[in-house]
């Protein structure tokens, strides 16, 4: 789900653009460390009216993290979670199988039950090996045939239990964006192929046990791609959202920052409402590491070799942003991704957002 960034693999323009506002960033620590009541007074507020969701760890199958990582999800005042269901490529670099087994996604469920938390949706994802290059065209028959079985048997496993979303795709754009649409990446699907069957396949199938569905493109310009079936076809609109930060070089105000992922959305998220009138719009993934370089490019997982902010101040800084921007009133949800990063300031400013909590 996350793009791979290491010191040395950072392009040119991103290491400008540190360069660049590095000192100004500096600045920010300090101030957000030093202001950090008026941090609370901002959230206490303006209070972020849309649904806010967890999403628990796809990798971990060591019980002991996973409830900890629901009760940490619970302080920060969260009342539903998003379970994925992550597939992963084996070693032969054909075939897929799951990287949690159904006993493991079931636990999570049930624990989050108990603790009083409510799944929103589930979610499969192949962006693992989507995202580094796999061959879906010379493996499709393989690929399509397992994923459709993993499908199956975590419809069969999670029946009756009340849950009433699911997203069947994510980040697995060359699935389901259109060809003949004015994208450059290629390749991509073109409507009415096989690949576009197979997706309408997947979402009838949950559609079949009572579920609303929809697919999570990795970015909101994907949305744009989808080919028409598929949108049409799909419930609520999701898209995962990691908006750069820090564009206007040493303006990295606050209100800059707000008005520069304002811009990104505006007119985009306008557009889409009125395309798919009434259908909600849910963002399945949003966060940042505790890293000020991190604010550039927050969807990546790996910044070996930076300093780690262990006061939490660029996740603060970040969320801010995101519950002063826009989306307050522009979607409907969103989902925190790298929640396990949390230290006590990110949890009590999350919490005061959103209200509740423990």
């Amino acid at each position: 789900m996350k793009g791979y960034i290491t010191k040395e693999q950072l392009s040119d323009n991103l290491k400008n653009e540190l360069s660049e506002f590095g000192s100004q960033l500096e600045h920010n620590a300090e101030k957000i460390s030093v202001l950090g009541e008026n941090t609370i007074f901002l959230s206490n507020k303006k209070a972020f009216q849309p649904n806010v969701y967890g999403n628990p760890s796809c990798t971990s199958t060591n019980k002991e993290y996973l409830l900890n990582e629901l009760k940490l999800l619970k302080r920060t005042g969260i009342k539903e979670i998003i379970i994925t269901v992550r597939t992963h490529l084996n070693s032969d670099g054909v075939t897929i199988d799951m990287t949690q087994d159904i006993d493991t996604l079931l636990y999570i469920y049930d624990q989050a039950k108990i603790l009083g938390l409510k799944t929103y949706a589930l979610r499969m994802s192949a962006s693992s090996y989507h995202n580094n290059g796999y061959d879906f065209n010379a493996n499709w028959n393989t690929w399509s045939v397992k994923y459709k079985e993993i499908l199956t048997k975590v419809l069969k496993s999670f029946e009756g239990k009340g849950i009433e979303n699911f997203i069947v795709f994510n980040e697995t754009e060359r699935i389901y964006c259109d060809l003949q649409k004015p994208f450059t990446a290629n390749p991509y699907i073109n409507s009415g192929t096989q690949k576009e069957t197979f997706v309408l396949s997947c979402i009838n199938a949950c559609k079949l046990q009572g579920y609303n569905v929809s697919i999570s493109p990795a970015s909101l310009r994907y949305l744009n791609f989808v080919t028409d079936a598929i949108m049409e076809n799909s419930d609520f609109i999701c898209f995962n959202f990691y908006p750069q930060i820090g564009s206007n070089g040493n303006n990295l105000s606050l209100h800059n920052a707000v008005l520069s992922v304002d811009r990104l959305l505006d007119n985009a998220l306008t557009n889409i409402k009125d395309k798919y009138p009434g259908k909600k719009i849910i963002i399945t993934e949003c966060g940042v590491l505790p890293y000020w370089e991190a604010l550039m490019s927050p969807s990546a997982w790996d910044f070996a070799g930076y300093e780690k902010d262990l006061e939490g101040n660029p996740v603060n800084y970040f969320w801010e942003v995101i519950f002063n921007s826009s989306l307050k009133s522009k979607v409907d949800g969103i989902a925190i991704w790298f929640h396990e990063a949390f230290v006590e300031s990110n949890i009590e400013l999350i919490r005061n957002y959103i209200g509740g909590g423990l």
